[in-house]
């Protein structure tokens, strides 16, 4: 059982997608890695349910699996930046690279992640945009 200063010092993670097994195998995923470093305190399957969560829940960390790369994808970016402005943005996608790339980074996305890699890469993500390591972790806390 946690104390109150480890559940603190969690990253508070919200999950986005429409794709509701991959939502449950992320959660499942963080539940069972992420050794006390994050903690997913939302879902929600997109538009505005997921802002929402994200805002209340007071996301450090907001997972978007982004299925198709186009307008729609990228103004709800866009919102999500601007509601949780603090919170850093993680996103899945079929081809993290090239123009789809320099647009998610330019519309707030912290962390661009292959969506075929996205369960091994994501905690390592989500260490790195919010500096809270383990000491089971394989990046190396940033000295402060």
């Amino acid at each position: 059982m946690a104390t109150a200063v480890e559940v603190l010092r969690r990253s508070r993670v919200v999950l986005v997608g429409d794709n509701t097994p991959m939502r449950a195998a992320l959660r499942g995923h963080l539940h069972h890695y992420a050794d006390d470093t994050a903690v997913v305190v939302g879902e929600a399957s997109g538009g505005w349910t997921a802002l929402r969560e994200a805002a209340l829940k007071r996301a450090d960390v907001v997972v978007v699996d982004v299925s198709i790369p186009d307008e729609a994808s990228w103004a709800f970016v866009r919102r999500l930046h601007l509601m949780v402005p603090k919170a850093c943005i993680i996103a899945a996608c079929p081809e993290p690279h090239g123009n789809v790339a320099r647009q998610m980074k330019e519309l707030g996305v912290c962390q661009l992640l292959d969506r075929t890699h996205v369960m091994t890469e994501l905690l390592p993500a989500i260490w790195k945009c919010t500096g809270r390591y383990s000491s089971l972790s394989p990046i190396p806390p940033v000295p402060r």
